[in-house]
């Protein structure tokens, strides 16, 4: 019998255990969006500052070659930029450039998180501060006979 996908399991499990709430939630649908008191930015400097922020800090910080030093301080840094984007988020209108802006920064806290949790150098990122795995010595290629 051939396996299903993990995804597809998981969706199966989940319908299978819905309760009577939350099949009366389903069938409310989403409200409307409710604004709030939140107004139309007229700066949106912020955000394009953001996007630059969070680019450059994945860049410099998260990139190929790693350290747990820079790894803390872009988690420091991502953290600072996500309350700044929530404050943001809650006092203006929601536009698609702030919304991928959040979006992109918690995958990049996902990213740096992932990072720290894993201190060995494997497939194509390079922890400068961690001890290079064994090497294997490997027979010499053979030589060609002419």
């Amino acid at each position: 019998q051939r396996r299903v996908h993990g995804g597809v399991q998981a969706a199966r499990h989940f319908v299978e255990h819905l309760t009577p709430t939350m099949l009366a939630c389903i069938d409310e649908g989403v409200p409307e969006w409710q604004i709030g008191k939140a107004v139309i930015s007229k700066d949106e400097v912020q955000v394009a500052f953001h996007w630059s922020e969070v680019r450059r800090l994945m860049w410099n910080l998260v990139g190929i070659a790693r350290t747990a030093e820079r790894l803390h301080m872009a988690k420091r840094r991502i953290e600072k930029i996500q309350r700044e984007i929530a404050r943001y988020y809650w006092n203006y209108t929601v536009t698609l450039d702030s919304l991928e802006l959040r979006n992109i920064t918690s995958v990049a806290e996902i990213i740096i998180i992932a990072a720290l949790q894993n201190p060995v150098s494997k497939g194509g990122h390079c922890r400068l501060d961690s001890s290079p795995p064994p090497r294997l010595d490997s027979p010499p290629p053979p030589r060609l006979a002419l």
